[in-house]
């Protein structure tokens, strides 16, 4: 049988979404009453509105998953799956995984898998948008992928560890985990 972890999302994705509908609701009521008083700010608040809206668009993904159970990362013994974002890398073709905690002392930001070949999976989105921020992240992170493990239910370390040890098929993490 094969070897199989999967992590799903955290309950802090409810609250997110709850927020997020929250300032959505408050701010259409405003744009009205900007547009109806011919104010100068209508078009730059809308164009705020719709970058929020569209960015937020994982976060009700998210909230899809978790309602229905759908776990967000899978690690198998020849493959990470990350449902959220519709990728799965082959171990062999990731190269090095590191992680950052540039924003928190207790929580990672960011996990990053470096990639033998990242032009290989950023073909592979259908979306313009994600292949520009992939691009960006090939040039920035030295064709890394990143995910936040922030929105994963559990311990960020324990999910470093796993991916590692799925990754290098080893118990000893001493030397990637300090």
């Amino acid at each position: 049988m094969e070897n199989r972890k999967e992590y799903y999302f955290s309950i802090s994705i409810i609250f997110n979404s709850i927020f997020i509908t929250s300032v959505f609701v408050i701010m259409i009521p405003l744009i009205v009453i900007l547009y109806i008083k011919g104010g100068f700010w209508v078009l730059p608040i809308l164009i705020v509105y719709l970058f929020m809206f569209y960015n937020s668009i994982p976060t009700y993904k998210s909230l899809f998953f978790k309602l229905k159970n759908i776990p967000a990362i899978i690690l198998t013994e020849n493959e990470f799956i990350d449902n959220l974002n519709k990728q799965r890398f082959n171990w062999d073709d990731i190269k090095r995984v590191s992680y950052d905690k540039s924003y928190s002392r207790f929580k990672m930001t960011n996990i990053y898998f470096e990639l033998y070949d990242p032009n290989a999976y950023n073909v592979l989105s259908g979306n313009k948008l994600d292949r520009l921020l992939r691009k960006l992240d090939n040039h920035f992170y030295k064709g890394s992928y990143r995910f936040s493990p922030n929105i994963i239910k559990g311990d960020n370390k324990a999910l470093l560890k796993e991916i590692l040890l799925f990754k290098d098929n080893k118990s000893n993490f001493s030397k990637h985990i300090k």
